[in-house]
C-alpha cells in the first residue's frame, strides 16, 4: 500500500521498535541485530541519517551492556573503554581527566594546577597611573 510507504522502511521502523522493546527487556544482543537490521534498511534507502542514528544508538547500547568486547572488536575497534589503571599505564591515559601538564609546562602539575597558578600570577595594579 503506497499510503505506508516503501516496504523497507517500514521495515527499518519495526526493526528500530523491535530494538527497543528488546533493550526494555535486557535481551541487548537481539536488541542490537534488530538496530543493525534497521540501519542496513535505511542505508539501502539512501536514507543516512536515519541510519547514522540506529548506527549511534547500537554503539552505545554496545558501549553501556556488560558484554561490549565482542561487538566492538569485531568492528574493528578494540579500544573499548579505559577504566582501570592498567589501561592507564598501557595508554598514558588518565581516566579521571586530570591529564597532566608535563608535556605543556615541564612541571609535571595537573592540567588543573597548571590552571590555578595561571590565574595567580595576575600583575598588581596597585602601582599603575593613567594619564588622562
Amino acid at each position: 500500500d503506497d499510503r505506508l510507504g516503501p516496504e523497507d522502511l517500514l521495515r527499518a521502523e519495526l526493526a528500530e521498535q523491535c530494538a527497543y522493546r528488546l533493550s526494555g527487556e535486557d535481551r541487548t544482543a537481539e536488541s542490537m541485530d534488530a538496530l543493525d537490521r534497521a540501519t542496513e534498511l535505511y542505508e539501502r534507502l539512501a536514507m543516512p541519517w536515519q541510519a547514522l542514528s540506529t548506527r549511534t544508538r547500537a554503539l552505545a547500547w554496545a558501549t553501556a551492556s556488560h558484554a561490549p568486547a565482542a561487538r566492538t572488536e569485531e568492528a574493528g575497534d578494540s579500544t573499548g573503554p579505559r577504566t582501570g589503571t592498567a589501561d592507564t599505564a598501557e595508554t598514558g591515559e588518565d581516566p579521571t581527566g586530570e591529564h597532566t601538564a608535563a608535556d605543556a609546562t615541564g612541571d609535571g602539575d595537573t592540567a588543573t594546577d597548571a590552571a590555578d597558578t595561571d590565574t595567580d600570577t595576575d600583575t598588581d595594579t596597585d602601582d599603575v597611573t593613567v594619564a588622562a
